[in-house]
């Protein structure tokens, strides 16, 4: 039920915090930060927040040891907001195909991420209509590639 979602106080699981918010609008934001794997950021998810996946608008992963994206992060089909920066994530971090079609921001800054293709761009954004800004600052970007033609959109930024 939405209201397991209401309101979580701070929680600490060892040196992993989560804090999350629900807004006016049964909203729910969540910060996760610290040292956290993937696996105990998908606990996190999957006990506190599985019956109300599809109200997480924004999600927020700072400072972590994450090599991947959090599995249960493809369940929130209704993030606006996605921020997954000071990590460790790389290019084979990611699923071949993003689910999230209200996506409007991505901070991926501060990984270690190294090489990006037209087809990673492609097969990753395909159902990111809605994205307008992404940041990849400070990472270890080396390649070459062509994905604004992924991206139709005028009022798109890179950062």
């Amino acid at each position: 039920s939405l209201g397991q979602c209401y309101n979580h106080a701070k929680m600490s699981l060892g040196q992993c915090y989560n804090h999350a918010k629900t807004d006016d609008d049964d909203n729910v934001h969540i910060w996760i930060s610290g040292s956290c794997a993937s696996s105990k950021i998908d606990l996190i998810i999957h006990d506190k927040y599985s019956d109300c996946y599809y109200c997480i608008v924004e999600l927020f992963i700072e400072s972590s040891i994450l090599i991947r994206i959090p599995t249960r992060i493809k369940y929130m089909v209704s993030l606006k907001s996605l921020e997954i920066s000071h990590s460790q994530l790389s290019e084979s971090s990611f699923p071949m195909e993003g689910r999230f079609p209200h996506l409007a921001t991505m901070n991926l800054s501060n990984n270690r991420i190294k090489n990006l293709t037209d087809k990673f761009f492609a097969d990753f954004f395909i159902n990111m209509t809605k994205l307008r800004y992404i940041d990849l600052s400070h990472n270890h970007i080396d390649s070459t590639f062509t994905w604004m033609s992924v991206f139709n959109h005028s009022k798109f930024q890179l950062h």
